[in-house]
């Protein structure tokens, strides 16, 4: 299963994220919490600073877990907290509808 966000077009000099509303309701168990407690490599997450896109005051966070094919990240920022890419090989990633 293989699912990443987009940032597309650009409103009032603000880009706008697009995301499938089916992909974005079946992530909806992967919180944060949950990555950091239930990832295979819990402990050797990356974490990435960057900068707001409505208030380039503010410092957002990428968080980013990898094992062997199994890639997601998530973002969290002060307005707003979901998974920006999934891309997983193995079944124990189900996906909740």
């Amino acid at each position: 299963m293989n699912f990443s966000s987009s940032y597309s077009d650009t409103e009032n000099n603000i880009q706008n994220y697009n995301c499938d509303d089916l992909a974005n309701n079946a992530l909806n168990k992967y919180s944060l919490n949950y990555l950091k407690t239930n990832f295979p490599s819990r402990k050797n997450y990356t974490i990435i600073p960057i900068k707001n896109l409505h208030d380039n005051r503010i410092i957002d966070t990428i968080y980013q877990f990898s094992e062997n094919a199994n890639n997601i990240e998530y973002y969290k920022g002060v307005y707003a907290n979901f998974v920006t890419k999934f891309e997983v090989t193995n079944s124990k990633y189900a996906l909740i509808v």
